[in-house]
Order: structure tokens, then C-alpha cells, then sequence
């Protein structure tokens, strides 16, 4: 009778925990050991543009990442559409996350390193580039197709330290014909932005570079688990995303716990049989 209650609550126990949620309306994940996206989601597979990147280079924030080397005309596209652009597989409200590490020695044609943005258009755009903080490219932007008379772009002072990881997560929320983008750098609510949702559109994402017309901007440093949900995350999976990051674990890796408390059960039954 114990054995049996022993092992229905290792059962109970080793059941997916946390990521679980996590993964949910998870459409694309791409942890750059490859060039497909992660079992379970759209399957869509990234397309190469150009060349001056190295996909599944060691010392990534978790496992390999994505080397890009600041080439123009070097980008790789997830043919994901958003705001009725494309195949629209996100829709109105969505989030984006990435891992991002500027070389210290960073350069590229324009001086601007896109860590990503909407392949037709900059409604979704994230950056790095010297603006007037620190000497060297420690600021970020987010920017978007804003409307007449409203600010389209956000500067983030000193945001970044070249050579380090950092985490953005960017968060597309719709109601009644507007969108606020929020952009979190380090879970830290860095920036609030809006748009018309009437004109939120692009067929796809441009990773490690701008948009189309745009990529001498190229990115010049390493980026890594980049994911998109057709939802927008809440402020504790917003931690989670940043939490497993900064452990070196990959979005579709369970929590140890589980495991952790079905190894104390079992002890906790040894020791009552002896004593």
C-alpha cells in the first residue's frame, strides 16, 4: 500500500510543471541550435539571406546561439505575420523575446545593430546604437509606425553593455483600434508605445537585421532564444521567460522541482521504514 501510494505521488509529482503555461499560444521558438523552430509550434523554419552568420556557436544563453558578424544584407526571417500582414499567425496582440549580446567591437554599415524588426515595415523594431548616453553603442530603441503627431520611437539610455546578455521582451496589446506596445529590457518596463491597430501589419520578422529595404543595419554580436507568442504574456511569465534564461535553460525545459520533491518522497519513506 505505501509502495503504491509512494509511486502515485511520484506520479502526481513528476507531471510538467511551470514552462507548461509557458508554452501556451507559444507559435515559433527558435533556440538556434538549428534553423527550425522548436517540436509543437508553427514549424516554421528560419530562411537565410545573405551570408556572415554561424547558427549553433557554442555560448549561448542557453546551449548555442546565433552569430551574426554585422554583414549587409545578412538576415534571417521567420515568416511569421502580425496584424493581418502575411499568413498572420499572431494577429493583433502578441509577444516577442530575444537574447541579445552586442560584440564589444561591434560595427556594421550604419552603425546600428537590429536585434530585430517586421521584414516590410518597423511596426515591431528593436535596436542597439550610440545616441548621447555612454560613449560606445549602450543605447537601445524601440520603434514603430506611430501616428501623426505622437512620438513613433523610444530611446533607452545605457541600456546595454556591449559583451554582456540581455533579455527584451516586447509585449503587442490591442483594444478597440489601438495597440500599446510595452518593452521590457531586463524585466524592467523600459518603454510604452502606441499605434493604430489599423496599421500593424508585416508578413514576416527580420532577425538579426532591419527590415528589407534597411539591412545595413545588421546585428553584429551573438543572439539567442528568440520566441513569439499569438498572446500577450502576463508580468509573472514575463519573470519566467527572464528567469530561465539567466539558469541557462531553454523555454521548453521542465523545472527540476518535480523531480527534486519525487527523490524526497522516496526518502522520506526509507527513513520511516527504518526508524
Amino acid at each position: 500500500m505505501k509502495k503504491t501510494r509512494y509511486a502515485l505521488a511520484c506520479l502526481i509529482l513528476s507531471m510538467p510543471v511551470a514552462p507548461g503555461a509557458l508554452t501556451s499560444n507559444l507559435v515559433a521558438y527558435y533556440d538556434f541550435e538549428d534553423l527550425s523552430s522548436a517540436p509543437g509550434t508553427a514549424s516554421v523554419d528560419l530562411l537565410v539571406t545573405g551570408v556572415g552568420n554561424t547558427v549553433g556557436l557554442a555560448s549561448g544563453i542557453a546551449g548555442n546561439a546565433v552569430e551574426f558578424t554585422g554583414t549587409t544584407g545578412n538576415v534571417l526571417t521567420a515568416s511569421l505575420g502580425f496584424g493581418g500582414g502575411g499568413a498572420n499567425q499572431l494577429g493583433d496582440n502578441f509577444s516577442v523575446s530575444a537574447w541579445y549580446n552586442l560584440d564589444p567591437d561591434a560595427a556594421s554599415d550604419a552603425n546600428r545593430f537590429f536585434v530585430f524588426e517586421g521584414n516590410t515595415d518597423y511596426d515591431l523594431s528593436y535596436g542597439l546604437r550610440a545616441s548621447g548616453g555612454e560613449p560606445g553603442f549602450n543605447d537601445s530603441q524601440t520603434f514603430t509606425n506611430a501616428a501623426a503627431g505622437t512620438d513613433p520611437s523610444a530611446l533607452h539610455l545605457d541600456a546595454h553593455t556591449p559583451g554582456t546578455w540581455q533579455h527584451v521582451l516586447m509585449t503587442y496589446q490591442s483594444d478597440e483600434g489601438t495597440t500599446t506596445i510595452t518593452t521590457y529590457i531586463d524585466l524592467n518596463e523600459a518603454s510604452v508605445l502606441s499605434l493604430s491597430t489599423a496599421d500593424l501589419s508585416s508578413g514576416g520578422i527580420n532577425i538579426g537585421n532591419a527590415r528589407n529595404n534597411a539591412l545595413n543595419r545588421a546585428f553584429d554580436g551573438r543572439i539567442d532564444e528568440f520566441a513569439v507568442w499569438d498572446r500577450v504574456l502576463t508580468q509573472a511569465e514575463i519573470t519566467q521567460v527572464n528567469t530561465l534564461g539567466m539558469n541557462g535553460q531553454a523555454l521548453n525545459i521542465p523545472e527540476p522541482s518535480s523531480v527534486i520533491l519525487c527523490g524526497l518522497v522516496g526518502l522520506g519513506a526509507l527513513i520511516r521504514r527504518r526508524f
